[in-house]
């Protein structure tokens, strides 16, 4: 069972798989639980995995989202664009493939397993075989060495290569792999280009329901707002594109994706605006401190949260909003959302387009 947040007076409980991809139940898990039992903490590397069934305390776990931090058993290490300062002496490095951020993705995560796995440890892997066992296989082969299917379970695959002598043979292809990058442009964020990886939302090119909102932030926002927030704001095409168009206006960008604030930082810089613009890394908005109340909020929020998440997200913005502040929100399924800044007691509008609804709410 997932942490529970409280709010409202009601308990809900959030699932650990919308954060790290981890769902206990899963067979995937269980095999690569089973896999470990009885080894020690201090030799197991989690990957871009949650914390396994039955593992103390004392292993270490590389995390995408700072959100995983919270009550995580393992001891937690960011991942980053560059080296990562991982122990380097696990026996067992285990990889749980997130299939909604890619097999670049993955193979991104076997390369950093083969980092902090010692000689003679073995990267661990479950994948079903219809989302790409063979292909998980051959990066497996090519970035670690020979892979052995040690056990099938309900369309799992436990996949086992061990870290042999010849491995540093392997080491240009977990490079290819760490180093992988795509540039995005696109006309609705301008003249600029976007550098972007695995790792991260729409990573290969701007996403039909950003490009939405920035048009109707074009359209419709006809006076200069002085601080904007861009909440879930991703590598930064947003708030990039809003401090290009209000160039007296300071941008605070907001997103829990440690990949995807690295970028946001780095493109921010190449555009010229990042002395305008303020990339945190944080889950949703902090104190606000000495920064100006916000005008305008632009929000494009992860599909897949819960509604309480998505709530208590929402409660930290509106925290953030001055009175008479406008929030500009793209979904393409209205209907939590709507009810959210309803309790919140906005003034909404709604605009329909295409697969997505854009949703205007004035705090009043």
């Amino acid at each position: 069972m997932g942490p529970e947040h409280r709010f409202g007076g009601k308990r809900a409980t959030l699932r650990l798989m919308s954060v790290d991809g981890l769902n206990a139940d899963d067979p995937g898990i269980a095999l690569l639980a089973e896999a470990i039992r009885g080894a020690s903490p201090s030799e197991v590397l989690l990957v871009h995995c949650g914390d396994l069934p039955g593992l103390g305390p004392g292993a270490e776990r590389l995390i995408l989202d700072v959100r995983e931090r919270q009550r995580a058993i393992a001891t937690c290490v960011d991942e980053q664009l560059g080296p990562v300062p991982l122990s380097g002496r696990a026996r067992h490095g285990i990889v749980w493939p997130r299939a909604h951020l890619g097999k670049d993705f993955t193979r991104w995560s076997i390369a950093r397993a083969v980092d902090g796995v010692g000689e003679g440890g073995a990267v661990w892997c479950t994948v079903r075989k219809s989302k790409g066992a063979d292909s998980i296989a051959d990066a497996l082969r090519t970035m670690v060495g020979p892979v052995d299917v040690v056990e099938r379970s309900k369309g799992y695959r436990l996949l086992r290569a061990e870290r042999g002598a010849d491995v540093d043979a392997r080491v240009q292809a977990r490079r290819d792999a760490l180093e992988q990058r795509y540039a995005i442009q696109h006309s609705a964020i301008g003249d600029v280009t976007l550098a972007s990886a695995p790792g991260v939302f729409s990573r290969r090119a701007l996403d039909a329901g950003t490009e939405a909102l920035l048009r109707q932030m074009a359209e419709r926002v006809d006076t200069v707002p002085r601080h904007i927030v861009d909440l879930c704001c991703g590598i930064g095409p947003i708030a990039i594109a809003a401090a290009r168009r209000f160039v007296e206006a300071r941008v605070t960008a907001v997103d829990s994706n440690l990949i995807a604030s690295a970028l946001a930082r780095h493109n921010t810089d190449e555009s010229g605006v990042s002395d305008r613009v303020e990339v945190l890394t944080a889950d949703g908005l902090p104190d606000r401190g000495e920064r100006p109340p916000v005008d305008l909020a632009l929000v494009n929020p992860p599909t897949h949260a819960d509604a309480d998440v998505l709530r208590v997200l929402l409660r930290g913005l509106w925290s953030w909003m001055a009175e008479g502040g406008r929030a500009l929100f793209v979904v393409s399924r209205p209907g939590t959302l709507l009810g959210i800044v309803g309790e919140l007691g906005a003034k909404v509008e709604t605009v329909a387009a295409p697969k997505h609804t854009l949703v205007w709410a004035r705090r009043s």
